[in-house]
């Protein structure tokens, strides 16, 4: 077997798993996918004025209105995905993908994905966790900040407990190379890795003054995040549709809680407004 230098394992995730959602699209979801697009493409600022102008200004009822539209697609999404896994209709698809990441299995490279998949270990997460809130009190940031961040990680994990036992996928059989309990579908790392690394990653966009470094910590976070879904992959214990089931669960829990956090950040923005004009 080929053996690839760990420096380059987190970007063959990266391509790799391009590849995993362009064919998933691709083969299976074109046309629901031109369909989408198109129905996003239409559905605008006008929109958002008719239906959420009582409750926001225009602005923030198309921020709003784009959220909901991304739920949906998300949930549509998910929704298809599941049924070509109960159906048994994805086998070619995993067989495929997962074939050409495990050809390149070796001890250098298995060593790296080993270490990026406990990055979304309970104990690396709980060790993120402390310190982030901790500097989030010094900076004396807004309370409402670490609850964001503690619930977009605890709920997607309680939400993915339910979403496997509700599907009851087993996992895949042959070479494991770590240990793994439980269900496969969906990935439990790939959607607690969206959740917490994204709500970070928005946390950091929002904090850092400089358009460089955003752009910078919102592309470490999402590299993090699909290494981690390609190790578990590449280390046996996951289907490519579960992990790409993870991904978009976890990217609509992510939404959910951001548009709840920033919507309640909004009133509370108005009311104190409202209160100092009056």
């Amino acid at each position: 077997m080929p053996h690839i230098p760990g420096k380059t394992a987190a970007w063959l995730s990266l391509a790799v798993l391009y590849k995993v959602i362009a064919l998933y699209l691709l083969i299976h979801h074109r046309r629901e996918l031109n369909a989408m697009r198109k129905i996003l493409a239409r559905a605008g600022r006008p929109m958002a004025k008719i239906l959420v102008r009582p409750l926001w200004p225009a602005d923030f009822g198309a921020h709003v209105l784009r959220g909901f539209l991304l739920i949906a697609l998300l949930i549509l999404l998910f929704g298809q995905l599941a049924e070509d896994v109960v159906s048994r209709e994805i086998g070619h698809f995993d067989q495929v993908i997962t074939g050409q990441i495990r050809c390149y299995t070796g001890p250098p490279l298995t060593a790296v994905m080993k270490v990026i998949t406990g990055l979304d270990s309970p104990g690396m997460l709980t060790a993120l966790l402390i310190p982030t809130a901790g500097l989030l009190f010094l900076r004396r940031r807004p309370a409402s900040e670490p609850v964001l961040l503690a619930a977009a990680t605890v709920g997607s994990w309680l939400l993915n407990e339910l979403l496997k036992w509700s599907f009851h996928r087993p996992r895949p059989d042959g070479n494991w190379l770590v240990r793994a309990a439980g269900y496969s579908f969906p990935s439990g790392h790939s959607m607690v890795a969206v959740a917490f690394y994204g709500t970070l990653g928005y946390l950091l966009w929002t904090w850092l003054p400089k358009p460089v470094l955003r752009w910078s910590m919102a592309g470490i976070c999402t590299l993090l995040v699909l290494s981690i879904g390609i190790s578990r992959i590449y280390l046996g214990v996951h289907y490519p549709s579960d992990v790409l089931a993870g991904f978009i669960a976890g990217a609509c829990w992510l939404t959910v809680c951001i548009l709840a956090y920033e919507t309640a950040r909004h009133r509370t923005t108005t009311r104190s407004a409202n209160g100092e004009t009056g």
